[in-house]
């Protein structure tokens, strides 16, 4: 790399992919990386605190309790990170409901957790969860 410096400011996901980016180059002696927040993520981190921080800053953070992102997994991996690489083994980014015997009269609620949105509608209910991961 050249003598020229590299400053990138907020870690959030773009700030993290650009990051590797220049760690890859071999340019990490020459990479800086300034965030507001305590830790990796940037606005990406969950924070129940809206209004001002201590510091009387603004506090930026719009994730909430409740969101679910469902980009597919391509769009949220890095080329040289994958999920398969994180977790081991091949994860489909599509929904798949099971099929077995007694499912199609089931008189309850079916639902894949690709379709939860809020636990309200199972309030005082008998829930079964089944998962493979």
């Amino acid at each position: 790399m050249s003598d020229k410096r590299i400053c990138i400011i907020g870690a959030g996901p773009s700030g993290m992919f650009t990051l590797s980016h220049f760690v890859s180059l071999g340019a990490a002696d020459d990479v800086v990386c300034f965030e507001k927040q305590a830790t990796w993520g940037g606005l990406w981190n969950y924070n129940w605190k809206t209004g001002v921080d201590e510091h009387g800053e603004p506090v930026h953070a719009s994730m909430y309790k409740y969101l679910w992102l469902m980009g597919g997994k391509e769009l949220n991996e890095y080329p040289d990170y994958t999920y398969e690489d994180h977790f081991g083994k091949l994860t489909p980014s599509f929904p798949n409901l099971p099929n077995f015997p007694g499912i199609e009269s089931f008189p309850g609620t079916v639902l894949h957790s690709h379709d939860f949105r809020s636990a309200r509608h199972f309030t005082n209910q008998r829930v079964l969860l089944i998962g493979a991961g």
